[in-house]
């Protein structure tokens, strides 16, 4: 009896576990890059996936970046609600005591200064001497007019005697009227030459007085400019003289205080050197025109009834009230600027910063005002504009609102 026959048959072949991941040949650098073997014979190289992994880290990095800006942690600053307030400021501003009006005084004539006899600052009393020129041709001609004087009373005197004796000559018949008439017209000749000799002693008088210089009024000297030996021409000034109790305290005030109605009140005023002397001025004068370097304007303030202490050229104090009006008023932090002018942040309704254009009302110590640009209920930021930049979001500062 055969037993059994037995086969063994070999299973089909097909590709190994290590193909289905496919076999990767070792090469040398040379021979190019390694290539990875599939099943389906398609093949790789490290390259292509090194780029698709450089493109995905490239979608990564894009994708963070365009990340919407709100996303951004706001920053706490201090927010300031725009409101209006009835604020009366007190002003205190500096000037100095000034002449109101002045007059100037001058020789008439010219000639050399012989002596000057006040300065500037002193109180003169009207017709007390201020200075005096050489009068030495004065005297002269003063001298040579009382001559001719004295010549011209003795032939009036000779010519009276011939009129009456020819007068008395033709009533008894021994003259002729040829005569009696050549005596009077004589007679009338002396009395004209007298009279003009009068008047060049009166003339040669005033030149002589004129060679000394006095004061017309009462007044301070404020100023001199003439010297003894000096040369002067006639009518050229000597000395200008302020009327005594005629002041003004001057002040050159900022043009936006202008508009406020000064003239409607009264001003303190105190010398700064002797706090002690205080007193009351009046707008009297407003300069039409704005001094170009410093953009102040000319204020006069007639001062009532000044002390006897009080000089010209001391510098004083002036302290007003301006009246009580609404303005927007915001601290220094919250000031910006662009290519525009100045400008505020203004925080949105998203809690972002927005930067906005406004008009400066005026600069104080530490805040300033608003004109224009904002709205009542605005919020704007104080401390921490210098960190903004349009589209920042911020959330109010502890304390901040």
């Amino acid at each position: 009896m055969r037993s059994p026959r037995l086969e063994t048959r070999r299973p089909k072949e097909g590709p190994s576990p290590s193909e289905h991941l496919g076999s990767f040949a070792p090469s040398n650098a040379d021979d190019g890059p390694v290539r990875v073997s599939r099943p389906d014979g398609t093949a790789t190289s490290r390259s292509r996936r090194f780029r698709c992994l450089l493109a995905a880290f490239s979608v990564l990095v894009v994708g963070s970046f365009a990340a919407p800006a709100h996303s951004e942690e706001p920053l706490p600053v201090e927010f300031v609600t725009v409101e209006k307030a009835a604020v009366s400021e007190t002003i205190s501003i500096t000037g100095e005591i000034v002449a109101r009006n002045e007059a100037r005084a001058g020789f008439r004539e010219g000639g050399r200064v012989n002596r000057v006899a006040v300065e500037e600052g002193d109180r003169v009393k009207a017709g007390q001497t201020l200075a005096e020129i050489d009068n030495t041709q004065q005297r002269e001609g003063l001298n040579a007019a009382e001559a001719r004087l004295a010549a011209a009373r003795a032939t009036l005197a000779q010519a009276r005697n011939d009129d009456r004796r020819q007068a008395s000559l033709l009533e008894r018949g021994f003259t002729t009227r040829a005569d009696r008439d050549q005596a009077r017209d004589t007679l009338d000749s002396a009395e004209a030459a007298a009279a003009e000799a009068v008047a060049e002693l009166e003339q040669a008088k005033t030149a002589l007085d004129d060679t000394v210089l006095s004061s017309p009024i009462n007044a301070v000297v404020t100023g001199k400019m003439v010297e003894p030996g000096q040369v002067v021409a006639g009518a050229e000034a000597a000395f200008t003289l302020a009327p005594v109790g005629e002041l003004d305290a001057l002040f050159n005030v900022p043009d936006s205080l202008i508009v406020d109605p000064l003239s409607d009140q009264d001003i303190d005023l105190q010398l700064i050197d002797q706090p002690e002397i205080a007193m009351e001025g009046r707008l009297r004068e407003i300069s039409p025109l704005i001094n170009p370097q410093t953009g102040a304007v000319a204020v006069y303030m007639a001062v009532r009834d000044p002390p006897p202490a009080v000089q010209i050229g001391a510098p004083v104090r002036g302290v007003f009230t301006l009246p009580s009006r609404p303005v927007v008023r915001l601290p220094w932090t919250a000031l910006s600027a662009n290519a525009e002018g100045p400008a505020i942040w203004v925080v949105g309704k998203d809690n972002t910063a927005v930067l906005k254009n406004i008009e400066i009302g005026r600069y104080e110590s530490g805040t300033f005002t608003v004109a224009a640009g904002l709205e009542i209920g605005d919020r704007v930021v104080g401390d921490g504009a210098s960190f903004l930049y349009p589209g920042r979001p911020v959330v109010p500062a502890e304390g901040g609102e």
